[in-house]
């Protein structure tokens, strides 16, 4: 939850993502957060990954050191 005094660069680096991951995840536009806001914060810095042909999970989440589970979680996939 935003604290009074909170910035988004702070936020991000305290979770060790960008700054831009967090405005994406939250949809804030202009870098305006409000005390009280509770913010998406994801596990890696956003990727946007197009999907071709012969990608599975498991290989996307190898190219980008990350886990099957969250992406197919907040991806609103099943495994």
């Amino acid at each position: 939850m935003v604290r009074k005094g909170d910035t988004l660069s702070a936020i991000a680096k305290m979770f060790g993502v960008t700054t831009n991951t967090v405005a994406w995840a939250n949809n804030i536009r202009g870098g305006v957060i409000h005390e009280g806001e509770t913010l998406i914060i994801l596990p890696i810095s956003g990727v946007r990954h197009s999907v071709q042909k012969g990608d599975t999970l498991r290989s996307i989440a190898r190219k980008y050191k990350s886990d099957v589970t969250e992406i197919a979680e907040y991806n609103h996939l099943t495994e």
